[in-house]
């Protein structure tokens, strides 16, 4: 995924999602380290990883996984 595709899902997280941490390939061959707590999020470069692998953590009732699947399978989509 690019860059400015995983900033609007860190600045703009959907409604529920709490936390939001991971190693992320990007599409220009770089990794950034992603991490969102509440409503502050960051994107920090760090070394390459064997894969890509994030975790989302949401309220009860307020977060929907599927909906937050759906949306992240769309993202990371070539």
């Amino acid at each position: 995924m690019d860059r400015d595709t995983l900033a609007s899902l860190i600045n703009a997280p959907p409604e529920g999602l709490y936390r939001f941490k991971g190693r992320i390939a990007l599409t220009d061959g770089t990794w950034t380290e992603v991490h969102l707590v509440g409503q502050s999020g960051s994107l920090i470069p760090c070394p390459p990883q064997e894969e890509t692998r994030a975790v989302a953590i949401g309220l009860t009732g307020r977060f929907d996984p599927s909906a937050f699947q759906a949306r992240w399978e769309a993202i990371c989509r070539p």
